[in-house]
């Protein structure tokens, strides 16, 4: 089965969520990421902004080895994110 645009759009919402409740990021910052294209050599790669400022990209803090890229295909940067957001939910489920 193919992964959607939507499926990665959901797992992005999920890690914003988690992220800020665990404090890894600001209330104001969002998680975002760059949909990549194999046919234009993009990457799939994830990014923040900051305090609400579009157009602004920085390093996200739970951006794979801390460069963002998640995958030349939207199967490859699902995968990331399911990684991203088990990591995210070990720590947050730690406590109970």
């Amino acid at each position: 089965m193919r992964t959607t645009k939507e499926e990665l759009e959901t797992k992005i919402r999920m890690i914003q969520n988690v992220a800020s409740r665990l404090g890894v990021i600001g209330l104001l910052d969002e998680t975002h990421m760059d949909m990549g294209s194999k046919i234009n050599g993009r990457a799939f790669r994830l990014f923040l902004t900051k305090q609400g400022k579009r157009g602004t990209h920085h390093t996200h803090p739970c951006a794979p080895r801390n460069i963002g890229y998640l995958g030349m295909t939207k199967s490859e940067a699902n995968d990331s994110l399911g990684f991203i957001l088990d990591t995210l939910f070990a720590f947050d489920n730690k406590d109970n």
